[in-house]
């Protein structure tokens, strides 16, 4: 604040300070050479964040407007004149005053214009809100982009040569920042637009931007078409070089979405502050509405049959964060799949999702849950696009998060069977689903859990892919008694062996014994306990056949 100290220090306010540099200029001799120019409006200007030309036409301005007498704009270059000595320079300023929206004219039809500031400035000025008027001008990565998004992507048609000098003039006030360092570098007009419109949907609007923009803003000759080959085949210079990625849309050329990576904001926002780099960090650790926050898990006690649980124990070591650190560490260097995938498969019923929400629980991860049905899509390309975005939005996450979320692929039947002859749109859909979770488990840098109940059909593609396949059966005897009495404390011992060994029932299914329990308790069913739970064992398959053993008495 120290540097805007000195025009309230000498003056009362901004109005007063402009109609001193008002003064000044009427009183100026025409300009001989840079020894004329005023120290005092150079100190003024300084304050303000504005040239000495710009303090002058803004000066001007608003001390007419102040009069209620608005300056017409000839009077304006002429007043102007006498101070800087050049009336191109006065045209510069209003052509930049008109650029950043600080100007507007009058509406007089039939009368020479006349200049006023416009209505937010004009407050600011009168309330001598000095800090708005140094914030005039898009100067500094927030600004640049603000002003970017107001002023081109906001904007209904433009061409080149106005894509062109929009650039140029932020780039003038901009010299010193990292990214207009980056773009200088590139001569090709749509390449910076591209660049700079990537960065103000990640700053502003916190999501990518679309490349289609283009067709539909912007008149382009045929660079576009060059453009858009090299973004799809990802030729790009800013993709190769890992500061831009694809926002998981890229699979038709004309949807094309684009977004910053960590790389990128390294290396074209090292500007940022460390406030504003915690907000980011922030935003990005905030979890999507399909997440799972895994201190909102439940916690459950899961029984399994000896073989499951012995690789149970070892998975859940393997994922606690150092010990999967040391994983990623020790993975093949030139390996592409650094992460983790595991498939729960096996008879539905058998703990395999609980499972996996209890390991995220207590690892302290977060866990994106994707159930198939939530991608599909009656439109063409969609459930496709759906898929890809999820994984783009798990990759993101990675790279925020802390210890790394898991990835649940639930109940994804459907994705895992063997691809089919394509006969019909619907075969199309499932196998290029197929093909791009493929592509995803081959690159993949987290921790994924798949689930199914499909036992056989597994493509030969997928089962290579998967690091670790755990196959889940119905309890075994000694297990489904723990089970019992574990739903149903009051059970007595032998009247849960005799239910475990008799009954052939998933933990799912004793777990809805146990709840039409409850249920019957509050109806005040008059059975006693042991043979209602026959009952309620005997109707519990959906086939209505009697689930015991053939040959128990």
């Amino acid at each position: 604040m120290e540097s805007i100290n000195p025009i309230l220090q000498q003056f009362n306010s901004l109005a007063d300070c402009f109609a001193s540099v008002y003064r000044k200029t009427l009183s100026a001799k025409a300009y001989t050479g840079s020894s004329k120019i005023d120290s005092e409006i150079e100190v003024y200007a300084k304050c303000l964040n504005l040239t000495r030309d710009e303090l002058v036409v803004f000066a001007l301005i608003f001390h007419h407007q102040f009069r209620i007498k608005p300056i017409e704009e000839n009077r304006l270059y002429e007043l102007a004149e006498r101070q800087m000595g050049n009336r191109g320079d006065a045209f510069d300023v209003v052509y930049s005053f008109r650029r950043m929206r600080v100007i507007t004219e009058t509406d007089q039809p039939m009368a020479e214009p006349k200049i006023v500031l416009q209505r937010a400035v004009w407050s600011a000025a009168r309330k001598n809100d000095i800090q708005f008027i140094r914030e005039l001008k898009p100067i500094g990565v927030f600004r640049m982009m603000e002003y970017f998004r107001f002023n081109l992507l906001d904007h209904d048609f433009v061409n080149e040569r106005e894509l062109h000098e929009e650039l140029e003039f932020l780039f003038a006030v901009n010299e010193d920042l990292a990214l207009v360092k980056q773009m200088r570098s590139n001569k090709n007009i749509l390449h910076r637009f591209v660049l700079c419109a990537i960065l103000a949907r990640f700053l502003i609007d916190n999501r990518p931007f679309e490349l289609r923009y283009i067709e539909r803003f912007i008149r382009t000759g045929a660079s576009f078409s060059s453009l858009k080959h090299q973004i799809a085949s990802n030729v790009w210079l800013p993709i190769k070089a890992k500061l831009v990625q694809h926002a998981g849309s890229a699979l038709m050329s004309d949807d094309l979405e684009l977004e910053l990576t960590a790389k990128g904001v390294e290396v074209l926002l090292p500007e940022i502050t460390a406030e504003l780099e915690e907000s980011l960090k922030e935003r990005f650790k905030t979890l999507p509405p399909n997440a799972i926050d895994p201190q909102k898990i439940k916690p459950a006690k899961l029984l399994f049959n000896p073989d499951v649980d012995a690789q149970v124990r070892d998975l859940q070591r393997l994922i606690k964060p150092t010990k999967f650190k040391e994983f990623k560490r020790k993975m093949p260097a030139q390996g592409r799949m650094q992460g983790l995938t595991i498939l729960f498969h096996g008879a539905p019923g058998t703990g395999k999702t609980e499972l996996a929400l209890q390991l995220a629980r207590e690892t302290g991860r977060a866990v994106f849950r994707l159930d198939v049905t939530q991608i599909m899509s009656k439109w063409v390309g969609d459930s496709e696009k759906n898929l890809k975005t999820f994984f783009h939005d798990y990759g993101r996450a990675l790279q925020y998060i802390s210890p790394e979320p898991i990835l649940l692929l639930n109940e994804c039947d459907g994705l895992l069977m063997r691809r089919l002859a394509v006969n019909s749109s619907v075969d199309q859909m499932n196998n290029a689903l197929q093909n791009i979770l493929l592509e995803e488990l081959e690159n993949f840098q987290g921790i994924l859990i798949a689930t199914t109940n499909m036992t056989r059909n597994l493509d030969d593609a997928f089962e290579r892919r998967f690091l670790y396949k755990i196959k889940f059966e119905l309890p075994e005897s000694a297990v489904a008694l723990s089970i019992w009495k574990q739903a149903i404390p009051s059970l007595k011992t032998q009247e849960a062996e005799m239910l475990s060994n008799r009954y052939k029932l998933s933990a799912a299914e004793i777990y809805n014994v146990a709840r039409k329990m409850a249920v019957q308790s509050l109806l005040n069913h008059r059975i006693p306990a042991f043979d209602l739970i026959i009952r309620l064992c005997d109707s519990e398959k959906w086939s209505g056949h009697s689930s015991h053993l053939l040959g128990f008495s």
